[in-house]
């Protein structure tokens, strides 16, 4: 996170990044800023400036933190970063290393992703009534 600003940015430009995406016909947007020293807008000196995350959703409400923003996208997404980072594996050419995870976190990966978590719920309850 230390490194997320450029050492030639202008001291006075904010340091942000915006992520616009669709997911089930909706539009999200979000915007992401780390924590940095600016200076202050009044006297001389810096200032910490704290990271911020405001996730706007297709309604138009907004959602402020870091920490609220990142629970948000992983209930939209239905995966967390983790998951997320080795489904985009497989786009980048890099199968391998999700046919290499272990077979439950590999399982849960693509129940989430092929929406079959009912499926593994209702297994369960027909291995319970046999027993």
């Amino acid at each position: 996170a230390d490194s997320f600003r450029s050492d030639f940015a202008n001291e006075d430009a904010k340091t942000y990044v915006i992520l616009e995406f669709s997911h089930g016909g909706s539009v999200y947007k979000i915007e992401r800023s780390p924590a940095y020293r600016r200076p202050k807008q009044r006297g001389e000196g810096f200032t910490d400036s704290k990271a911020e995350a405001v996730l706007t959703m297709p309604d138009g409400l907004k959602i402020v933190g870091y920490q609220l923003v990142t629970e948000k996208v992983e209930e939209i997404l239905g995966v967390d970063y983790k998951q997320f980072k080795q489904i985009s594996m497989i786009a980048q050419g890099e199968f391998m290393k999700l046919l290499t995870a272990d077979s439950k976190e590999r399982g849960e990966i693509f129940r989430k992703v092929f929406g079959t978590e009912k499926f593994a719920d209702f297994q369960k309850k027909l291995s319970k009534a046999w027993l």
